[in-house]
């Protein structure tokens, strides 16, 4: 099952909507972070992620979207302080389509990565064995 979130949906959401400042920074392109979720195979990895591999949901489609140019390009150039709503709101996206699948919140978080100690101020700010090059941490969902 495909769900499909429009931006309209996000803004409409109790949580979404207090990440409109995000949805309307054209140096973060949030359209295309939202066309990029609504991809059937993108959702079945969310919840493979939670399902097999006991991890946040997140971590299913990371490695993916990490390495989209818009999602690289954004981050390359700010801070991690700097990056920390366009963070939430994604959490708030991946939220809004695991919830549509039938799952929702715990309430915790799983870890994604571990801080590198050598980190200069912008771009990858995770350890090289770090799951993911810029978060640390993501809720975790339950059917």
């Amino acid at each position: 099952m495909k769900s499909t979130i429009t931006m309209k949906d996000f803004l409409g959401d109790g949580q979404g909507r207090r990440f409109a400042d995000v949805a309307n920074d054209p140096h973060v392109q949030w359209d295309k972070w939202v066309a990029w979720l609504n991809n059937r195979p993108r959702q079945e990895c969310l919840e493979m992620a939670e399902v097999h591999f006991d991890m946040p949901a997140l971590a299913g489609i990371l490695r993916e979207l990490e390495a989209e140019p818009f999602v690289r390009d954004y981050f390359d150039r700010r801070t991690p302080q700097a990056t920390l709503r366009t963070k939430q709101a994604l959490g708030v996206l991946v939220k809004l389509h695991m919830e549509r699948r039938g799952w929702s919140t715990t309430g915790t978080k799983g870890p994604l990565g571990r801080r590198d100690p050598l980190y200069s101020g912008r771009g990858d700010h995770n350890g090289p064995r770090s799951f993911s090059r810029y978060w640390q941490s993501a809720e975790r969902y339950k059917r």
